[in-house]
């Protein structure tokens, strides 16, 4: 538990900083004066700290002496520059708190800490993000990479900030924190937005957590890029239904975030959309300098993600092998690209994808794919699904039953527009929950959100609290549930107290048996029954055909040998 506090402590000391120095910049260039809460700085931090890794990890590998550099500017900062505004707000904030609030707070940030300090349950940990993490750690940017895993040319930056905030150096285990700890803000954004003036949205937003809490469940304590950028999504969303206005007047939010949800995962791009309609705004506002301001910090987020695409895989997007600009030595062999979409897109549909090939799922009659997806997914996940297919005719509902709807709810309507947008093309592309939650919520909040938002209190007994506290109770059953079918009998509490319990405790429960070869007087391990985990590089399930070294070291990258 010492380890998951340092952890938040850091990782929060980090992001509120870099949020309020982005913030204060933003204000003195643009003359603009907005005002974010706690938890909007700390995102906005998260976006620009993982901007920043992203572009030091081109000549720097990225691990906590990058977190404790940023650690040293952050308190100079604070102690510098916000001091006497961080006591200030601080104190009122705590004074503002109600003793149950406090309660529910403490616990929020208990039951989510308690994910992170067994071994993660999600597969992919162990397959690749692991390995992913450690060449993150260890070297600066490797050409080629993506010919070792074709999974590492996902380059999602949040394997970045996880190398750098993982603490593994200090503590001898990943400490895997973001995820938790996002989760938790956001649970503490809900209880602290309720109110008895808005039980109908207290309610709707603990209905959309509740879900998003069931399905992610797994990734919570880990290095998931899938949670992340759907957290975010559905935060802009519950920003937009507290306010229409929020998108003008909390700006940096909705162009900020969407541009670095690509950069955590590609298939969020279209709530990059929501960015291109606030900039359509300024423009036709004739505001050509925060018209010129956020393209210019756009290009600073995306560009070094792409520069590190290009170096890891030889393609700007992968695996989206369509976009082929250029012609390195390191390029990961095209039929690799190709087959990585395929397969994605076939898993999604069915497990079977794991034992046979993807042009077998793939070319299925459509009611047949629909026949396996219904028969080898999760009840919830159907009706998560559900929500979104049924979310046209709710929204009809609403146009039909508000006056003047287009006109009152523009900007409401827009985001719908959107979100059925990402949710089409999630349907068509790889329709698994956990990658378009964050889409569905969208469509479905906002025509509920129309249709019920004045609909009064039908039990007297129901409140804002009353909801609360039945959701953090719930919560934690399911979370102490967790942490005691996950952690060892052998394990003692006292070693947690200090660090999560160790990865090796599943190793030694499932042993995973290593296949050596060598390439330039270099080690290569490859796993026979399961994932690398967190062994030696350079280790992979999924080494292309003909590998060789550039060079004599790890650092200068590998290629596809030519005959």
């Amino acid at each position: 538990m010492i380890a998951a506090i340092v952890c938040w402590f850091l990782t929060t000391l980090v992001f509120f900083s870099f949020g309020d120095i982005f913030i204060s910049l933003y204000s003195k260039v643009l003359k603009r004066k907005e005002s974010y809460s706690f938890f909007e700085t700390f995102l906005i931090g998260l976006c620009v700290t993982g901007t920043i890794i992203c572009i030091s990890s081109i000549w720097l590998p990225s691990d906590i002496k990058i977190a404790l550099a940023l650690g040293i500017i952050s308190v100079s900062y604070l102690i510098t520059v916000r001091r006497k505004d961080i006591v200030s707000k601080g104190c009122a904030t705590i004074k503002s708190l109600s003793p149950l609030q406090i309660i529910l707070i403490g616990s929020a940030g208990l039951l989510f800490m308690l994910f992170f300090l067994v071994p993660p349950q999600f597969p992919d940990i162990y397959y690749y993000h692991m390995q992913n993490i450690l060449w993150n750690e260890q070297y600066h940017v490797v050409p080629g990479l993506a010919n070792l895993e074709e999974r590492f040319g996902f380059n999602s930056n949040l394997f970045l900030l996880c190398s750098a905030f993982g603490l593994r150096l200090l503590f001898g285990e990943f400490v895997f924190g973001i995820n938790a700890l996002c989760m938790a803000f956001m649970m503490i954004y809900i209880v602290r937005q309720a109110n008895q003036r808005q039980l109908f949205l207290t309610a709707l937003f603990i209905t959309v957590f509740i879900p998003f809490f069931m399905e992610y469940k797994t990734h919570i304590g880990c290095s998931s890029a899938d949670l992340l950028p759907n957290l975010l999504i559905v935060y802009l969303l519950f920003t937009l239904l507290t306010d229409q206005q929020n998108l003008r007047k909390k700006s940096i939010l909705f162009w900020l975030i969407p541009i670095f949800c690509i950069t955590l995962k590609v298939s969020t791009v279209f709530i990059c959309l929501v960015s291109l309609y606030l900039l359509i705004l300024l423009i036709k506002e004739k505001d050509y300098k925060a018209t010129a301001f956020i393209c210019i910090i756009a290009l600073i987020v995306v560009a070094p993600w792409l520069v590190r695409n290009v170096i890891i895989s030889g393609y700007l997007i992968h695996p989206y092998p369509a976009v082929d600009l250029f012609t390195f030595d390191w390029k990961l062999p095209v039929e690799y690209s190709i087959e990585s979409k395929r397969y994605i897109e076939s898993f999604a549909i069915s497990y079977d994808a794991m034992y046979n090939s993807s042009d077998y799922i793939l070319d299925m009659p459509l009611a047949v794919k629909v026949q396996k997806w219904l028969g080898e997914r999760h009840p919830l996940d159907i009706c998560i699904a559900g929500a979104g297919l049924i979310s046209p005719l709710l929204m009809l509902g609403a146009l039909f039953r508000k006056k003047g709807f287009v006109k009152d709810y523009s900007t409401l309507l827009l985001v719908w527009v959107i979100g059925l947008m990402g949710f089409l093309f999630w349907l068509v592309m790889a329709p698994a929950v956990r990658f378009g939650y964050g889409f569905i919520t969208i469509i479905f909040s906002i025509p509920v959100y129309l249709l019920f938002k004045d609909l009064k209190n039908p039990v007297r007994i129901l409140s804002a609290n009353v909801l609360l506290i039945a959701t953090i109770a719930y919560f934690g059953v399911l979370s102490v549930r967790y942490f005691l079918i996950v952690k060892e009998p052998y394990v003692s509490y006292t070693e947690i107290l200090y660090k999560p319990q160790s990865i090796q405790t599943r190793l030694d429960k499932y042993p995973v048996k290593m296949e050596v070869f060598n390439l330039n007087n270099t080690d290569f391990y490859k796993p026979l029954d399961g994932g690398c985990y967190d062994h030696a590089l350079p280790c992979s399930n999924n080494y292309i055909k003909n590998l060789e070294m550039r060079g004599k070291t790890l650092q200068e990258g590998f290629r596809e040998k030519k005959n």
